[in-house]
Order: C-alpha cells, then sequence, then structure tokens
C-alpha cells in the first residue's frame, strides 16, 4: 500500500478496464457515470468527507471488468 495524489478531472478507471487494484479515497470527492455516443454521462457523485470510500474491490476479488467510467472532481 501507498498513498497517491489524484488531481481534479482525472479518470480513475474507464470502462472495460480491468481493475488491477483497490482504491481507498480518504478525502476528495468522485463521480461516477458511464458514455454514450462518445458523451459521458454522469450518474451519482461521492463525497469522502466523513468516511473513506473503496473502488474496486469486487473487481480485484473477482476478476471482473469496470462497466462505470470514475473520474475525480475535487483532489482525492
Amino acid at each position: 500500500m501507498e498513498p497517491r495524489l489524484e488531481p481534479p478531472d482525472e479518470t480513475i478507471i474507464n470502462e472495460m478496464d480491468e481493475f488491477l487494484e483497490v482504491t481507498f479515497f480518504i478525502k476528495g470527492s468522485y463521480k461516477i457515470g458511464y458514455s454514450l455516443n462518445n458523451r459521458r454521462i454522469t450518474v451519482l457523485a461521492f463525497s469522502c468527507a466523513y468516511k473513506g470510500n473503496v473502488i474496486g474491490a469486487y473487481g480485484v476479488t473477482f476478476n471482473k471488468r469496470a462497466v462505470i467510467i470514475y473520474t475525480t472532481i475535487k483532489e482525492c
């Protein structure tokens, strides 16, 4: 495990990418969505203000690919 910093508007995981790591966010915010006709559509936004969030645990455990896009809103 090593800490890292993700800048705003950075794509963390794209559609059909393999999950190669589990990401724990302690602060910042990110959004999830999908692409349709080369347009990105945001569905939900998450903030890590009071507790952390985990991305990729299910995908790494069961060797799955991403079906949604994870993008940072603020620095995470």
